[in-house]
């Protein structure tokens, strides 16, 4: 469930990153949470979404 979770947290981020501008990784797994706890495991996992959501574009 960990790569799973890591890939579904850059999904939603990338979606609201297009429609509301809004990186916020910690409220993504958090909500993900609440529907299956396991979801982004470790340390590193977590670390790798920060790493690898792009920064919102300035319009």
């Amino acid at each position: 469930a960990g790569r799973t979770g890591v890939f579904l947290t850059l999904s939603i981020v990338l979606e609201r990153i297009r429609y509301e501008g809004v990186v916020d990784i910690f409220q993504t797994v958090k909500l993900l949470r609440t529907q299956r706890p396991a979801l982004v495991q470790t340390e590193d996992q977590y670390q790798f979404c920060y790493r690898s959501a792009p920064l919102p574009q300035k319009r």
